[in-house]
């Protein structure tokens, strides 16, 4: 009688460790045969934590711009207000009656 095994789902964290130990040294053979995953999906993990560093890093710079841009639209928005309150007629934000 064939019997047919479902392949047992590996966490995130699991993967991440076979990732590290295969950077680390270890066989892709040894990592598979341990876990009970393939080569190639030993080396899958590998790429994808790879490529999750490589994403992080990016990510990290974007936030770097992101910040810097708000930084210099809140100037940019402090200085067109003060040309608006400086201009005749400008009511600064207040009713006329309550400036006197």
């Amino acid at each position: 009688m064939h019997s047919s095994t479902k392949p047992i789902r590996k966490s995130a964290r699991l993967k991440a460790h076979i990732a590290l130990e295969a950077l680390k040294g270890t066989s892709v053979a040894t990592l598979a045969q341990a876990n009970g995953a393939s080569e190639e999906e030993v080396e899958s993990y590998v790429n994808t934590f790879i490529d999750g560093g490589k994403e992080a890093f990016i990510s990290k710079r974007g936030e770097a711009s992101r910040g810097a841009n708000v930084a210099r639209l809140h100037q940019k928005i402090g200085e067109l207000l003060m040309q608006l309150e400086g201009q005749p007629g400008s009511t600064n934000g207040h009713d006329e009656d309550e400036s006197l």
